[in-house]
């Protein structure tokens, strides 16, 4: 598992994240015409929802030889069309410490690229997140000690 350090912008960021594991033999995936349709018709919401997020995904895609397109229709689309890995999280209080704990049911295609980061953002909290889709976190916990995490349960 790789730990990388994010720092700067969210562009510079992403950037120099995806320059890592590109010169560590990593090549983005193929994505199929019906995601990019998907993502293509997301994106909207992704922009008004999240602008610096864009910025990070514009950044990674340049620094992977590859287009935002496709790593944004990648990222809107994980768990659309195929069922994604079923996390299970959990949390403990004894009074003084809390105790987290999860599976990680990741995307086992890119395992080899699966990361835990030190996010630090300028003018926002620093973070250590966890994640197997390269942008974004799907769970951390900052320097104030909150943790937040996502999973889903299949209906």
């Amino acid at each position: 598992m790789y730990h990388p350090r994010l720092k700067g912008d969210a562009y510079e960021a992403g950037k120099h994240y995806a320059e890592i594991l590109y010169k560590n033999g990593f090549r983005f995936p193929k994505v199929s015409e019906e995601k990019l349709k998907f993502g293509e018709s997301c994106k909207h919401i992704l922009i008004e929802f999240d602008p610096n997020v864009v910025k990070e995904i514009k950044g990674f895609a340049e620094g992977c030889h590859t287009s935002y397109e496709e790593v944004s229709s990648f990222l809107l689309s994980i768990g659309v069309f195929e069922l994604a890995g079923q996390c299970s999280i959990f949390s403990a209080f004894n009074g003084r410490e809390i105790i987290i704990g999860r599976n990680y049911d990741m995307l086992f295609n890119l395992k080899n690229f699966t990361e835990s980061s030190l996010v630090c953002f300028e003018g926002k909290n620093k973070y250590v997140g966890h994640s197997d889709c390269f942008i974004g976190k799907v769970d951390g916990i900052n320097q104030h000690g909150l943790f937040v995490g996502i999973t889903s349960v299949p209906h």
